[in-house]
């Protein structure tokens, strides 16, 4: 982001190797326990185990949110994943905007998958994809923007013809 234009601020719910790289770029960052997350996509299954702390911490994640909020007090809050709606519920309740990213497709239990999308359709002011493929699920008022990972092609490149031979033996694959 620009700078002269724009003031980042990262909150993240636990550390972790991005908030050191965060702090290396000058972004303020800080670490708060939002321990209410909403675990159902594709590659998590709901579990019971996982709703006990959403439903536990969910009031406690909403209060911080907006605490949180009030003291920052952002034009915008950008949810970077699909397991944050008690914090879009603390947005919410500033009436601070909410962009939110989605990374992962929606799990297929019908109850939380309906009650999921919902959420993030209702609670958000623009929602964010990764692929087409996710976003099929938002459809309705809410701008839906499709924005592709970055991929840094060289790094899937090899290098050279010997570096070619020896990955397609390692994999058994033909020429």
């Amino acid at each position: 982001l620009d700078r002269a234009r724009f003031g980042p601020s990262l909150v993240f719910a636990q550390a972790g190797p991005i908030l050191n790289f965060a702090r290396q770029l000058g972004v303020p960052v800080r670490v708060v326990p939002l321990r209410s997350a909403f675990f159902h996509s594709a590659s998590a299954p709901l579990r019971l185990r996982s709703l006990g702390p959403f439903l536990r911490y969910y009031r406690r994640t909403v209060r911080l949110t907006v605490n949180l909020i009030e003291e920052l007090k952002p034009d915008l809050v950008h949810l970077n994943t699909s397991v944050l709606v008690p914090a879009a519920l603390g947005a919410k309740q500033t009436g601070t905007p909410v962009v939110w990213h989605v990374r992962e497709p929606v799990g297929s239990n019908a109850i939380p998958r309906r009650w999921l999308i919902g959420r993030i359709q209702s609670l958000s002011d623009h929602i964010v994809t990764t692929s087409r493929y996710v976003a099929r699920d938002y459809f309705g008022p809410k701008p839906v923007t499709v924005i592709h990972n970055a991929l840094d092609n060289n790094h899937f490149r090899p290098g050279g013809e010997e570096t070619r031979t020896r990955m397609r033996a390692e994999l058994d694959l033909p020429d």
